[in-house]
């Protein structure tokens, strides 16, 4: 799948965004005429690099790259298994890297299927439940974990909120608080 790159630069902070369409158009119905009704790709890149921005003036982080595969469920489930041991599809995966005030921050994958299907449970559109997945997924890459217990869970949260907000993104709660 070929990478493409897209870079903004502000005042305070610089971001380059690598990114991909890992997708089987078979596997996903809804991209067989493009990404999904209604949404393009270029909107998912973009949404991304204002995220990023943000996220990156909340925490002080000056200059950064980030790594954004946009995938099917086969695509997710294969490294969900590889890296977690967990053999069924996911959401969404992050990949740190380094340290927070690295200039590499690491990967996140999004499946756009689960995109789908949970945006359908959650009865809000396809795009919020990508900004959703994408804000948990970045601040993984920023060492939030709630997988690590109650005050690292209500942290996350509160951060996910703040920054769904701060993007004026608040059609939803973030995914920990709106989780199945």
């Amino acid at each position: 799948y070929p990478v493409c790159y897209r870079m903004l630069q502000t005042d305070l902070t610089s971001v380059c965004l690598s990114y991909r369409v890992a997708v089987d158009r078979g596997a996903v119905p809804s991209l067989a005429n493009g990404l999904v009704p209604g949404v393009r790709t270029k909107h998912l890149v973009e949404d991304a690099l204002q995220a990023i921005v943000i996220l990156c003036g909340m925490y002080n982080v000056s200059e950064t790259e980030v790594s954004l595969t946009l995938c099917d469920d086969n695509h997710i489930s294969y490294l969900n298994q590889k890296y977690r041991g967990i053999d069924k599809p996911t959401d969404v995966l992050s990949f740190e890297v380094g340290e927070p005030d690295f200039a590499v921050l690491g990967d996140v994958v999004i499946s756009l299927n689960t995109v789908a299907l949970q945006a359908g449970i959650r009865k809000h559109s396809f795009r919020d439940e990508y900004r959703i997945l994408l804000v948990h997924g970045l601040l993984h890459l920023l060492g939030f974990d709630h997988e690590l217990g109650e005050p690292q869970k209500s942290l996350m949260a509160g951060a996910e909120d703040q920054l769904l907000v701060s993007l004026g993104w608040t059609a939803s709660k973030g995914l920990i608080d709106s989780e199945l």
